[in-house]
């Protein structure tokens, strides 16, 4: 049997057995393509979906740090799906986080004298968050907001680790 492409050119006969063999060939390829984009995009622990795409996972971590050495306070590393990653949201409710743990007892940082200027730092961090229309792939600092009030350098830092994040 011939088909006729939209110039009236003849095509051969496409066999109607291989489409399986072609349709599992594309979803390798869309696959491919995924995975891709995903190393690209820096996201880790990327698996296919049945799909035919692959997802990835995408990192952040707030933390309360002195001065550039060391780091007193971590909440634990928030990770979501990507797409669409870390959201500001998951942000937000991580800087709350820190500010109960950083009243636990349980650190080094002086609550009690610093409580206020800890609110200021995670307000200005929280600012900064909002601003964000998403991160680059890779490990650095997003967003830091320093706590006033205070001469010992404490400060909140928000952390991209992997992935693209605050997008939404």
């Amino acid at each position: 049997e011939m088909l006729l492409s939209r110039n009236t050119r003849p095509l051969r006969s496409i066999d109607m057995g291989a489409l399986p063999a072609v349709a599992a060939l594309g979803c390798t390829v869309d696959i491919a393509y995924n995975v891709l984009a995903l190393k690209v995009a820096g996201a880790s622990d990327i698996t296919p979906t049945l799909n035919c795409r692959a997802k990835g996972k995408s990192n952040m971590r707030i933390q309360l740090q002195l001065d550039d050495s060391v780091t007193v306070l971590d909440t634990p590393v928030i990770t979501r799906d990507y797409p669409p990653g870390v959201s500001k949201a998951d942000v937000y409710q991580g800087l709350g986080q820190l500010y109960g743990l950083a009243g636990s007892g349980m650190t080094p940082f002086p609550f009690n004298a610093n409580k206020r200027g800890l609110y200021s730092a995670i307000v200005k961090a929280s600012e900064c968050v909002n601003t964000q229309s998403g991160t680059l792939p890779g490990k650095y600092t997003v967003c830091q907001g320093y706590v006033t009030n205070n001469t010992d350098g404490w400060r909140v830092d928000v952390e991209n680790i992997n992935g693209v994040n605050l997008t939404f």
